[in-house]
């Protein structure tokens, strides 16, 4: 899609926008007035918009701040130039209301449409805190209604957050203790998939953000691990991670002192650990590693270059002590 540029939005009445972009194509868009928050989906790059209203109490103009998904209505006047404080205070709170919904879909669900959002709420609110035999069994049965796809005999402890659950898929028998959030947001990737008999410990993230998360038969993620992926991360089966171990697949560039790290360009270039890689608590394995199968590293370590097959390696940065 080209870039829009110039865009133009009429309110013909408090349920309907016409949005025309000044575009090569020259698009016309339809919203409806709570779901305003999808022009940010469509115009992300777009930082101000002008917003012409006509309700039902008269015409009014206002100024319409877009960017990254926040909305705010900025000012307004009818065209005699009278303020209306009232119209404004009106079309701020229903754009602010449909922002904030539109986003918190956008983030956490993934998918837009009302029936998506209540029945992600209604399960989650009705059986993510219960504690107990009683919350095992309800996520067992009501958790696999909003993931891709699930195994048999899955384990879901308390307070296990999933975002867009739909990319999620889960093997037979995996086991996800208390608290932890498997995140599969992005607009292109295809999320997370975890294979057989896989334990991910208390407190433990997966992350993406557009890109994908792969954890083989029989991986071991140990208590308050992190793994972010940018592209992609995969795991090889058997693997082991004892507490505290975090795996970076993505970063930011950050060449240009004076611009905030944040703001600069994200980078990623995935990394990948083979099978049956034991990795001691506290290791960290930075973007554009590769460990080898059957290795071993040590507590604590800092892994920011690839390690060989069947070695033990320690250290900060991380390096190979002897051949296993």
């Amino acid at each position: 899609m080209s870039k829009l540029t110039d865009p133009q939005i009429h309110a013909y009445s408090p349920t309907q926008i016409d949005a025309t972009y000044g575009s090569p194509e020259r698009q016309v868009l339809t919203y409806s007035l709570v779901d305003c928050t999808n022009f940010p989906n469509h115009s992300s790059e777009v930082a101000l918009t002008c917003f012409r209203g006509a309700l039902s109490s008269g015409d009014l103009t206002a100024v319409l701040t877009m960017s990254n998904g926040d909305t705010e209505l900025t000012g307004s006047s009818d065209p005699s130039g009278e303020q209306r404080s009232s119209d404004d205070f009106l079309v701020r709170r229903r754009l602010r209301e449909g922002a904030t919904k539109a986003r918190y879909q956008e983030l956490v669900i993934g998918r837009p449409g009302f029936l998506h959002l209540i029945l992600y709420e209604s399960i989650v609110t009705l059986t993510s805190w219960v504690p107990g035999a009683l919350g095992l069994v309800l996520r067992r049965y009501l958790y696999p209604l909003l993931l891709g796809e699930v195994g048999k005999k899955p384990v879901f402890g308390c307070n296990v957050v999933l975002r867009h659950p739909h990319k999620i898929i889960l093997g037979d028998r995996v086991i996800i203790d208390d608290n932890c959030l498997i995140d599969a947001k992005g607009a292109n990737n295809r999320g997370i998939h975890i294979g057989n008999d896989v334990f991910l410990g208390r407190n433990s993230i997966l992350s993406c953000k557009d890109g994908d998360i792969q954890l083989a038969d029989s991986v071991n993620i140990g208590f308050n691990s992190y793994i972010f992926s940018g592209s992609t991360v995969k795991v090889g089966r058997d693997s082991l991670f004892a507490a505290y171990c975090y795996v970076i697949g993505g970063g930011h560039d950050f060449e240009d002192p004076e611009a905030p790290v944040q703001e600069q360009v994200a980078v990623s270039h995935g990394v990948e650990i083979g099978s049956n890689v034991w990795l001691g608590a506290g290791v960290k394995v930075l973007d554009g590693v590769s460990i080898g199968a059957n290795t071993v590293v040590g507590a604590g370590a800092v892994v920011n270059a690839d390690l060989p097959d069947r070695c033990i390696a320690a250290g900060l940065p991380a390096k190979v002590l002897r051949e296993r």
